[in-house]
């Protein structure tokens, strides 16, 4: 089962509007965790699982929330 762990803050463009089009082979939505220098927008929480701010998430975090994620996506 696919997860992305997405740093919204690109060189190019804006990470978030990338975030829409992540989508499975069978259109499902790809369950998305940002991890960015900033929180994730208001405008894109109903399309990802979790927003975590680098300088305040510890690997240990990151990982229990992936694990959570993952669960929770093969029971739905």
């Amino acid at each position: 089962m696919p997860l992305i762990i997405f740093d919204i803050v690109l060189p190019d463009s804006q990470g978030e509007e990338s975030i829409s089009h992540l989508k499975r082979s069978n259109g499902s939505k790809t369950p998305v965790i940002v991890f960015s220098v900033n929180g994730a927008s208001q405008a894109i929480a109903d399309e990802i699982q979790s927003s975590l701010i680098k300088s305040q998430t510890s690997n240990e975090e990151i990982f229990a929330i992936a694990k959570s994620t993952i669960e929770r996506e093969r029971t739905n």
